[in-house]
């Protein structure tokens, strides 16, 4: 949840402070990712047919990672529109995926105070994330810290991989 809350509490001050955007654009890019993650969920249900659902954290994932690097990339506020249904898409894909993998480990009696105890872990990250990240945003900068989580979660993820491979 941590990093899923990275885009809407970082990307309006890049976009405002580094690129001189207007909040209203900001707004938009926000916007677009979060109907990106309603296409994520859609399509969750195709990726589900042929893949588990750790291959499929770690899909979306990447797909975040991707999206990330690419936010600490980008030189022009156009090149948002390229990056903001990424990172939406995977966050799309990724909720669904836990939330499904999370109901089909519990069992039908602890099954609202297991959605409870997700709702809190969404809630908590949507809260800690500006917080837990605000050194690393302090150090680097906004664009750079982008580039940095983008980079770190793509070799998080082939590590994963690898070792999902191997083991």
């Amino acid at each position: 949840m941590l990093i899923f809350f990275i885009l809407p509490t970082q990307i309006p001050f890049l976009l405002i402070e580094e690129f001189k955007a207007s909040g209203s654009f900001a707004g938009t890019i926000i916007a677009i990712a979060f109907v990106s993650n309603a296409f994520g969920a859609i399509a969750f249900a195709r990726i589900k047919n042929k893949f588990s659902y750790s291959s499929i954290y770690l899909i979306g994932l990447f797909i975040i990672a991707i999206g990330f690097t690419g936010v600490g990339l980008v030189n022009n506020t156009y090149l948002f529109y390229i990056t903001s249904p990424i990172l939406g898409f995977g966050g799309g894909i990724m909720m669904t995926n836990i939330t499904v993998w999370m109901l089909s480990r519990t069992s039908i009696q602890k099954r609202v105070k297991t959605s409870g105890y997700f709702t809190s872990a969404i809630f908590l990250g949507q809260f800690s994330s500006p917080i837990v990240f605000h050194p690393l945003v302090s150090t680097l900068g906004v664009q750079s810290f982008f580039f940095t989580i983008g980079i770190l979660l793509c070799i998080i993820t082939i590590i994963s991989i690898v070792y999902i491979k191997i083991k």
